[in-house]
């Protein structure tokens, strides 16, 4: 049994679903279910029941799920104890960056130019979804969290303001709509659109509520993960939401929503760490205004806060 197994039974316990998990964990949900299995074998017992409402925990399940949380947090403690050691005798200090998967495009270039520019400092990679990003940060998972919303006043996390991005779709190819550079609510009545489920990102549920509560029309569809929406898009010809994270993919067209404000995004860290990240955000803000970047995404032209 894993590390990452583990881990993989708390966001079950949490969340109470496997397709909410299986997305958590970015892994199919036949092949979370097959852990699960291999999981419940390998101890004995059965750990969750099923049931129309989900998933819960057996008894034997519950007790098995509070003694390895402590375990999780000592692995935790002990590798961040490890880093320390290694960056005391290497003189590098690790950063364990977390990237949301739909933003790929720049960052892999930008963060190049920050490992060229910031020699002492490792870069390590871990996928982060944004709803994750503040506990993953406290958690002390992760470093820097990028792209991050801002999640209104955090006591210990800092939010640093880089870009705005215009709230976009994909639109498949056969739909009406394709080819469209703009699209607005009206033009989507009576059309389908897949989005992420409540509680994944706070743009995303605005946008939601403000379809449901002026444009009825618009027929939602909850995905579970970006895949599977890409998949069910071309398959059923819905449109997905998105942001400007500009990617081209056979079969779709990209469109900016005309009508609806865009959304701030930037970086996540802890306020105890602003010294350490502080030359990787002056190096990250230098490559956004000098780079160009995607059609639907602009570089954050304020002042620093320096929070």
């Amino acid at each position: 049994m894993t590390i990452a197994q583990l881990r993989m039974l708390g966001y079950l316990a949490e969340c109470g679903s496997i397709s909410r998990t299986a997305e958590i964990c970015y892994l199919s949900q036949s092949a979370l279910t097959r852990q699960l299995r291999s999981m419940e074998e390998e101890l004995g017992y059965p750990l969750f029941t099923r049931s129309f409402s989900g998933i819960l925990l057996t008894p034997a399940g519950k007790v098995f799920c509070e003694a390895t949380r402590g375990l999780l947090a000592q692995y935790d403690r002990a590798v961040c104890l490890g880093r320390e050691a290694c960056q005391q005798q290497t003189g590098l200090t690790t950063l364990r960056i977390g990237v949301f998967s739909y933003s790929l495009g720049f960052i892999v270039s930008m963060f190049k130019e920050c490992e060229t520019l910031l020699p002492h400092i490792h870069f390590e990679f871990i996928a982060s979804r944004i709803p994750d990003n503040c506990a993953n940060l406290r958690e002390n998972r992760l470093d820097l969290c990028f792209p991050a919303e801002q999640s209104g006043e955090q006591e210990d996390i800092a939010f640093e303001r880089l870009l705005t991005s215009r709230n976009c779709m994909r639109i498949p190819e056969g739909n009406p709509l394709y080819g469209r550079r703009q699209v607005s609510f009206a033009d989507l009545h009576g059309h389908a659109v897949l989005m992420m489920p409540r509680g994944m990102a706070g743009n995303s549920d605005r946008l939601r509520a403000y379809i449901m509560e002026h444009h009825p029309q618009i027929r939602i569809i909850d995905y579970n993960n970006p895949i599977e929406a890409e998949a069910e898009a071309l398959v059923r010809g819905h449109i997905l939401m998105t942001l400007g994270f500009f990617e081209p993919k056979k079969g779709f067209s990209f469109a900016v929503l005309s009508d609806f404000p865009g959304v701030a995004l930037g970086a996540q860290y802890r306020k105890e760490d602003a010294a350490l990240v502080a030359p990787v955000l002056d190096t990250m803000r230098s490559y956004l205004a000098r780079q160009p970047l995607e059609p639907f995404l602009s570089a954050w032209q304020g002042e620093y806060s320096g929070v």
